[in-house]
């Protein structure tokens, strides 16, 4: 099954032509082959930030990427940062290490876990890695993370077997106004369960995660245990790929027939192999003569199949960015204000933010190249280009950056975000 790897950032082309298109989309679930080594150790940045409840303004230090790539590791982080969840100490420490984060969303777990699993908490209390019951047991040893999630996975095991922790699933609430579906917290239910798949999952969310968009919904994407540990942390995850239901024809085949973004590209590679090359060659002519005049040659189910294709190809290509008009006008009215939540596009995760007063939508700049730079904290969602996007700082007012590399860095991470000239 092809599926949006975000592990290979950026792989959605930015090209008109549909024949390299396809040829890439088909291969966008492939893992690349690739020798660097993965970076283990973040810079921090300092920030200020405004608390959307109290409107009190603190300073916190936020997570950046030293290497362009997914990393929904940083952006979960960020958000839990942001909302205060988590804390980075001390201050002044400039990074922080992949096994400090871990520690840290460990120890943010077992903090909650339900009340009526008092036991639980007490007999696994974890403070940045060091546990107050056990301790040679419990710790997340700095040599070896993996060992360290694998012995606070055991530990949870046991405690919970021992306090009887009863297994009940987990129940859904239709929104039935917006059709969206929200998620009621588990409780008792399953608990230990969830908890154990969040700490299994949590290494892969350094590198990358599977993700299958559907085009309806801002919350559309197709379930997977990895997804879910977003719902443990009790943060949103949102993308603005969504299909304009006024556009009929594209809403009846793109999310009617195809609904997702593997079903999308298997419908157009299965309409461009029936009609031989048509779907690929009308769409490197931005015309459907081909298809027109092929029409006697093919049976009705392939003239649908290849119209079907067609209609699909030239959404994927109109919405190379992975962001439409129609998507971003749903971010903006469904997001509540002082929204703070995760934002996949391009394969990539972001640290989005609705202001509680403006109602613009910014995304945090995490690249490392901004580290230092005051002024450049926020950067404005207002378009899909990102043409007409702003850098503000920690209070949402535009500043002065100071660094002398600042043309080049905001001009690469243009490239990165889809923003810029599209060729």
């Amino acid at each position: 099954m092809t599926e949006i790897e975000s592990s290979n950032p950026v792989q959605t082309p930015q090209t008109k032509g549909k024949s390299k298109a396809v040829e890439e989309d088909t291969n966008v679930g492939r893992k690349p082959i690739s020798t660097n080594k993965v970076a283990v150790e973040y810079q921090l940045k300092a920030i200020e930030w405004i608390e959307p409840s109290s409107g009190e303004l603190r300073k916190l230090k936020v997570i950046t990427q030293n290497e362009n790539g997914p990393c929904p590791l940083l952006a979960l982080c960020n958000v839990l940062l942001l909302r205060g969840d988590i804390k980075i100490k001390p201050y002044d420490r400039s990074s922080v290490t992949y096994d400090f984060l871990v520690e840290l969303l460990g120890d943010y777990l077992l903090k909650s876990i339900p009340q009526g699993e008092v036991e639980i908490r007490n007999g696994l209390q974890v403070t940045n890695g060091k546990s107050s019951q056990n301790q040679e047991e419990t710790k997340l040893q700095s040599d070896n993370v993996s060992n360290g999630i694998e012995d606070l996975t055991n530990k949870v095991q046991q405690v919970t077997l021992e306090n009887g922790v009863a297994e009940d699933k987990e129940n859904e609430q239709i929104n039935k106004n917006n059709g969206e579906v929200d998620i009621i917290r588990p409780s008792l239910q399953d608990y230990h369960h969830t908890l154990n798949t969040a700490l299994s999952i949590i290494p892969s969310l350094q590198t990358g995660l599977d993700v299958n968009v559907h085009f309806n919904s801002i919350h559309g994407f197709e379930p997977t245990a990895e997804l879910s540990v977003f719902d443990v942390f009790h943060v949103d995850l949102v993308h603005g790929w969504v299909v304009d239901p006024q556009d009929e024809e594209t809403w009846n085949v793109v999310v009617g027939k195809c609904g997702s973004y593997n079903k999308a590209v298997e419908c157009v590679v299965g309409g461009d192999s029936v009609s031989k090359g048509i779907v690929v060659e009308s769409s490197n002519k931005a015309s459907n003569n081909g298809f027109e005049d092929s029409k006697s040659s093919l049976n009705e189910d392939d003239n649908i199949r290849v119209r079907d294709a067609l209609i699909t190809s030239q959404f994927l290509d109109s919405t190379a960015t992975q962001l439409t008009y129609h998507g971003l006008l749903s971010l903006s009215e469904t997001l509540p204000p002082g929204h703070l939540c995760t934002f996949f596009r391009n394969n990539h995760f972001s640290t989005l933010y609705k202001h509680p007063e403006t109602s613009v939508l910014y995304i945090l700049v995490t690249d490392a190249g901004f580290v230092h730079e005051r002024s450049v904290v926020w950067e404005s969602l207002i378009d899909v280009d990102q043409n007409a996007s702003e850098f503000v700082n920690g209070q949402f007012k535009k500043g002065e950056a100071t660094g002398g590399d600042y043309v080049d860095v905001v001009e690469e991470h243009q490239d990165l975000t889809g923003g810029g000239d599209q060729e």
